[in-house]
């Protein structure tokens, strides 16, 4: 009996089975695992669809893992396809939000231009939110995408490399130091041209910020109390050193 070559109707996994199967209706997948799947957890995701992986897995009542499975093997079988990004709480009572595919049912629409895997997918709405939330720094770009700091460091670290973007100018920070903003397009990235602040100038910001709140004379009670406390650490308390004895000059090794 000859073999041909068959594709499986879960997953779209091409196989090798014999003619004779094929000719009456048996050879339809690839492994008991997408038989017992596409009777199974796949037809309730399919027909709790559409949703993110953590509302599907709370309208099925099946967990995460078998929810991924299923979105996996049904977007290779062209059954669903990813809409877009939405923003989940992350669990676990972090009170953190993180970013989830949303999927619709049916085969993949002709202006969708997304990955049929879900990592690339994901991949690729996230690299499209840092292209929309640019120009603009490290810290505009996580306030615009509600990303975490790390997750867009990694992000813009990768598009430099692939010439996606590039520094287009340096501007002051709060705190003082130098920050890159950065375009969208390949180019040359700018020469920082911003100096560092001297501590002159650092206090006299400083000085500005807590008058402009109004907690200047809270500010000078607390820089007198940490200039007191390292008096003290350096030479010892001067009632102690009366009462023991012990001289008023003492550095921190006799101590």
């Amino acid at each position: 009996m000859s073999k041909v070559e068959v594709r499986c109707i879960c997953c779209d996994k091409p196989f090798i089975t014999y003619q004779g199967r094929v000719d009456r209706g048996e050879s339809k997948y690839c492994s008991r695992a997408c038989a017992y799947a596409t009777f199974g957890y796949h037809n309730l995701v399919l027909a709790a669809l559409p949703g993110t992986t953590a509302t599907l897995a709370e309208k099925t009542k099946l967990s995460i893992d078998c929810v991924v499975d299923a979105i996996t093997r049904m977007m290779r079988a062209d059954k669903c396809y990813p809409t877009g990004l939405e923003i989940v709480p992350e669990g676990r009572g972090s009170g953190k939000t993180v970013y989830q595919l949303s999927f619709a049912a049916g085969p993949y629409p002709e202006d969708c231009d997304l990955p049929r895997t879900q990592r690339e997918a994901l991949a690729t709405l996230i690299d499209r939110k840092i292209f929309d939330a640019l120009p603009g720094t490290q810290v505009s770009i996580v306030e615009k995408t509600l990303l975490c700091p790390s997750t867009v460091s990694k992000l813009i670290r990768r598009m430099r490399a692939r010439g996606e973007c590039h520094i287009g100018r340096w501007k002051r920070a709060k705190m003082g130091g130098p920050v890159a903003v950065y375009k969208l397009g390949p180019g040359i990235d700018a020469v920082c041209n911003v100096e560092k602040l001297t501590n002159r100038q650092k206090y006299l910001r400083l000085v500005a910020k807590v008058t402009k709140a109004g907690k200047l004379d809270e500010h000078r009670a607390t820089r007198a109390a940490y200039a007191r406390a390292r008096y003290v650490r350096e030479h010892g308390d001067q009632v102690i050193n009366a009462l023991f004895g012990r001289p008023a000059e003492r550095n921190r090794e006799a101590a």
